[in-house]
């Protein structure tokens, strides 16, 4: 499948700024089945770019513009081809990668309320299975409600374990507290999917990948839980990010000198190309 995605950002100030440094997150990744064939970055005010890589291998881009200004727009436009992901056969992880993807940290947060929804499809101790990270998808799926605007990106489990509702950030967060509740090393990814109307408005999307030894890692889309696709993830998602939680992945992240007021707007378009279709972008 190829998918064209435009990620645009507005940042806007009810009074002059300076010095804003941003992190981005928005080149897809190539790996696993998907291929990024383009990738155009556009920042403005007009400042320099440079990029690295971070600790989980994603294309972290950094901005700065010291001069005042009243709005920043960020936007990323990539054509990704995917296809239905097959498991990453690693036959182990390191013990350091292992214990920072089963630790309890931020807004993965252990309890007795996560520990009880854990037990309910096994007893604790019992060897996880595929089978059982897509029940645990569907437990998510089936027992709290998505409901944007009652949570923010700096919501818990423990707030959609108390709310029972949220976003899929929030379903992602939880469904990491079960796993590594069960000893399961699972890891949040951020990125996109394809919901089937290129006209509709969209947003960012996330989900989880958990390692089973032997096996490789699977991921997971409790959002997206169907029956038909018991959770997998599958080729209309397209992989940005990796990371512990969100904290590791956010589209964009920054700081600025002033203290104005900041208005967000995030508006997110991903469209199923033909095959001969290629929109102008350029190549990263």
């Amino acid at each position: 499948m190829k998918l064209s995605v435009v990620h645009r950002t507005v940042l806007a100030y009810d009074e002059d700024i300076a010095d804003t440094s941003m992190e981005m997150r928005l080149r897809p990744r190539d790996e696993s089945g998907q291929r990024c064939l383009s990738y155009e970055l556009r920042v403005e005010p007009r400042g320099p770019v440079r990029s690295y890589r971070d600790a989980f291998g994603n294309r972290v881009e950094v901005y700065n513009h010291r001069a005042p200004h009243r709005r920043v727009v960020v936007e990323a436009r990539s054509v990704v081809v995917t296809a239905p992901p097959a498991p990453f056969r690693e036959s182990a992880i390191s013990e350091g990668e292992r214990y920072r993807l089963l630790r309890f940290d931020g807004p993965v947060v252990d309890s007795p309320a996560l520990r009880a929804l854990a037990a309910e499809l096994a007893p604790p101790g019992v060897t996880a299975t595929p089978e059982l990270l897509c029940d645990l998808a569907a437990l998510v799926h089936d027992r709290f409600v998505y409901e944007p605007n009652v949570t923010n990106v700096a919501s818990t489990s423990e707030d959609l374990l108390s709310l029972g509702r949220g976003v899929c950030q929030d379903f992602a967060h939880l469904w990491l507290g079960l796993c590594r509740a069960r000893g399961v090393s699972a890891r949040y990814i951020s990125g996109y999917i394809w919901n089937g109307d290129d006209r509709q408005e969209q947003a960012s999307h996330a989900w989880g990948e958990a390692f089973l030894p032997g096996q490789g890692w699977l991921a997971c889309d409790p959002t997206n839980y169907s029956p038909e696709s018991r959770g997998c993830v599958g080729e209309q998602h397209v992989r940005v990010a990796v990371g512990r939680d969100y904290r590791d992945v956010p589209p964009t992240r920054g700081v600025f000198r002033g203290a104005a007021h900041e208005t967000l707007s995030v508006d997110v378009r991903v469209r199923r190309l033909a095959a001969e279709e290629m929109p102008e972008a350029r190549r990263a």
